[in-house]
């Protein structure tokens, strides 16, 4: 919703406001406030342990994992401050630098009122709150789901295509193939410590915008 804040679109962000108190005060309705608020307290427990407890995996695909734990590496960095907050803080900076280049692209651009690039804009979002959260599952990437349609309704309209053909491969070989049943023969790939996912989400990006201007 910050993004949205920047941009001011006012309508949606009190629209979402009021519908989150809509959904609290139906539950609270429905089963009463002290049972309401136990179920708030019991959530953000768990949500605070497991994020804690998580946040280090290796499975975490965000590339503020890689680069908050390579920061980790240096002995210093490391007795100053704790894995999580570092990783909150580097994903302040790198959203917010990236909603920023975002605007940038969007005044740069003459048509910002023209539909497709709407669906271009939402694209890009779902892509930076999945590389950039401090913490990101393989299931969260289902929602790149939306990107890869946008992509492909821009890629009808292209005119070069072998650039963008190039990079889905790019993105189907990291995020489909790589770290799978099917690389098991190559030695040590899969146990390697490395974001292949956000990797591969890289070039769909690059596939979206590129196709999206080719267009435009």
């Amino acid at each position: 919703l910050f993004y949205f804040i920047l941009v001011g679109k006012k309508r949606l962000t009190l629209s979402a406001f009021l519908g989150s108190l809509a959904f609290f005060f139906a539950t609270v309705v429905i089963i009463g406030f002290g049972k309401t608020m136990a179920l708030l307290k019991d959530w953000m427990g768990m949500l605070n342990l497991s994020i804690s407890s998580q946040i280090l995996n290796d499975k975490n695909q965000s590339i503020t994992y890689f680069m908050g734990k390579s920061l980790l590496d240096i002995g210093a960095l490391k007795s100053s401050i704790s894995a999580e907050r570092l990783f909150y803080i580097l994903s302040a900076i790198f959203t917010l630098s990236a909603y920023i280049a975002l605007l940038l692209f969007k005044k740069s651009l003459k048509a910002v009122e023209d539909k497709k690039f709407k669906y271009l804009e939402i694209s890009l979002l779902i892509i930076i709150t999945l590389l950039f959260s401090p913490l990101a599952w393989i299931a969260h990437f289902i929602c790149l789901i939306i990107p890869a349609g946008a992509m492909v309704l821009f890629l009808l309209n292209s005119r070069n295509r072998k650039p963008l053909y190039i990079a889905l491969a790019g993105f189907f070989i990291l995020s489909m193939i790589v770290g799978t049943d099917i690389t098991n023969f190559i030695p040590g790939l899969n146990k390697m410590r490395f974001v292949n996912i956000a990797l591969g989400t890289l070039f769909l990006t690059y596939a979206l915008i590129h196709s999206y201007k080719q267009q435009s």
